[in-house]
């Protein structure tokens, strides 16, 4: 999935629909979430491009979070 990235600050509520495939190992600063193609993304790695966005069912960030930890997404 393409797009123009911008970041932003997510509402601890908002629904993340994209993450990103490439950058899967959790990165010392913390994730890069960002608005791409208007859904939430999530890239764990923070890194500023390079990503490949895959879909996910929507969630919000604490659960994506989680999910990842437990090896669900």
């Amino acid at each position: 999935m393409g797009g123009m990235a911008t970041t932003g600050p997510a509402a601890p509520t908002a629904l993340i629909g994209l993450l990103c495939a490439a950058h899967r190992r959790q990165d010392p600063d913390g994730p890069h979430v960002t608005m791409v193609d208007g859904a939430w993304s999530y890239c764990a790695g923070h890194a500023d491009d390079g990503h490949d966005w895959r879909s996910i069912d929507p969630r919000p960030r604490q659960q994506l979070e989680s999910d990842i930890a437990s090896g669900l997404v």
